[in-house]
């Protein structure tokens, strides 16, 4: 189990999205480095140093690694591999988050993600090779549903775990879904992502914490009863989203701290004065 600190090449990381390679054997996250600039890093486990990768400095916030394991991509940009920086083709206007990749179905595999926008999209999938996405999930409006979030495949390559983001918040929850219809299931109530780890675990955030909870995979349910893992894991309300990864198997990365960080909004004159306004902190 590995917990994410900053080193002293990079400034604090600007967002809670790490993620693992499936064999364990890297750890990818967008960071800013001494020069302020914004980019995707990769740091071997092995290894102390992380190191920037060229060409990545519009990555983005959420990235994922490719079904080989091979490179790492982010949800969508229009940039030719450099690298080990892979840019995946997506038609906007998707303001896509955090997805997966796995190799199943057609060539290169199939890609599920995420997305805000546009309004009541659901789970997203689009072959690897790029091209138009279709839903996966349908927003149930009965439950408030606003968003569908984080999918994750099980190791059948059909079934995938989401987070299901609801106006009400005591109807959010991790689900099941899976590629061949839009029936799902509902594992629990909860403000989280969902991750599976062999040989039997799901890992999510309740209240600060990382849990882990027997789930059989093939029958696609919970068994026994859920333990804490780590404590004071970093958690994006707004999205649902916890600071961890696990690989395929079993390597467990995550961060603790707090959420995003904020900014306030000014009135900026030509002289360089900057007088704030009456407005709320918000998030990156």
């Amino acid at each position: 189990m590995l917990s994410v600190r900053p080193k002293k090449d990079l400034s604090v990381a600007l967002s809670p999205f790490l993620t693992l390679s499936p064999d364990g054997t890297k750890l990818a996250f967008i960071a800013s480095g001494p020069t302020g600039t914004q980019q995707l890093w990769i740091r071997a486990l092995d290894s102390l140093a992380a190191q920037p990768l060229p060409g990545s400095e519009t990555a983005g916030i959420t990235p994922f690694w490719s079904a080989d394991g091979h490179s790492c991509s982010v949800l969508f940009r229009r940039q030719p591999e450099k690298n080990g920086y892979l840019g995946r083709a997506c038609p906007d206007p998707y303001r896509s988050w955090r997805g997966d990749w796995r190799r199943h179905l057609e060539p290169g595999g199939v890609i599920l993600f995420g997305a805000l926008a546009p309004a009541e999209s659901g789970i997203q999938r689009v072959s690897a090779a790029g091209g138009t996405a279709t839903p996966a999930t349908t927003l149930n409006a009965s439950r408030q549903e606003d968003a569908h979030l984080w999918p994750h495949f099980l190791p059948d390559g059909r079934h995938f775990l989401y987070f299901a983001r609801s106006t009400k918040a005591e109807n959010n929850g991790i689900y099941v879904g899976s590629l061949d219809s839009r029936e799902r299931t509902l594992l629990l109530n909860a403000n989280s992502n969902a991750v599976y780890v062999p040989p039997g675990y799901l890992l999510y955030h309740r209240a600060g914490t990382l849990m882990a909870q027997p789930f059989d995979a093939q029958r696609t349910r919970l068994m026994g009863e859920p333990v804490p893992v780590a404590e004071g894991l970093q958690f994006i309300d707004v999205v649902g989203h916890a600071a961890f990864a696990a690989s395929q198997n079993g390597v467990l990365a995550y961060r603790s701290g707090t959420g995003m960080p904020t900014r306030t909004l000014v009135w900026v004159s030509r002289n360089g004065t900057e007088q704030p306004l009456a407005a709320p902190e918000r998030a990156l």
